[in-house]
């Protein structure tokens, strides 16, 4: 849905699910690396994401975040979102 690249070279994503559900994502340090050229390539496309689960702590709000490691595009011909 979005992806812009924030701080020393990350790129902060914003993932949205086949059911519409939503999660914010990091990438670090993919900024002008493939990761962060597909991010920014790929927006409003389906793929698939690869990362790990964490708590985003920042100003003393929590959230769940996804720390990307990996995307890939998705097969929509095949059903897959």
């Amino acid at each position: 849905v979005y992806a812009e690249e924030v701080g020393q070279s990350h790129m902060r994503v914003r993932l949205r699910a086949g059911d519409g559900s939503i999660i914010n994502a990091i990438a670090f340090r993919a900024a002008g690396q493939k990761l962060g050229i597909a991010l920014g390539q790929d927006r409003g496309r389906s793929v698939h994401a690869a990362g790990t689960l964490c708590i985003d702590r920042w100003n003393g709000v929590e959230r769940v975040q996804l720390r990307l490691i990996d995307v890939a595009p998705a097969d929509v011909s095949l059903g897959i979102h």
